[in-house]
């Protein structure tokens, strides 16, 4: 068993990605889990081996995704206790959202710079 206290979790702040709490990370587990709060738009990208899950808790974001492999593109809204899944390779994009939003991210594995592949277009 492990218990992660909140004065354990790391904040981190980004400018268009509000406060972002990574609560776990690769050294804890397979996955990572991070918590944004009032979160903007994001710049678009995606990853080559990282599978993500994006769960909405409050608010919502307008998302556009690509598969970058097929250039498959569709856009969607996430709402309040809605759940998207992202495969390698998906890129996204938070492109609006509400004034005040909680997300839920979790990445396998967990999130790492290299695996992460901005948009150059």
């Amino acid at each position: 068993m492990q218990l992660i206290k909140k004065d354990q979790q790391k904040n981190i702040q980004g400018e268009m990605c509000g406060s972002l709490i990574e609560v776990l990370n690769q050294k804890d587990f397979p996955f990572g889990i991070v918590v944004s709060e009032d979160i903007r738009s994001t710049e678009a990208h995606y990853h080559k081996e990282s599978k993500k899950c994006y769960w909405m808790l409050e608010g919502w974001v307008d998302l556009v995704i690509e598969n970058v492999k097929t250039g498959e593109k569709t856009s969607t809204k996430l709402e309040d206790g809605d759940l998207i899944t992202f495969e390698p390779f998906e890129k996204h994009q938070i492109i609006n959202a509400s004034e005040k939003n909680k997300l839920v991210t979790i990445s396998s594995p967990a999130w790492h710079i290299d695996d992460v592949v901005a948009d150059i277009n």
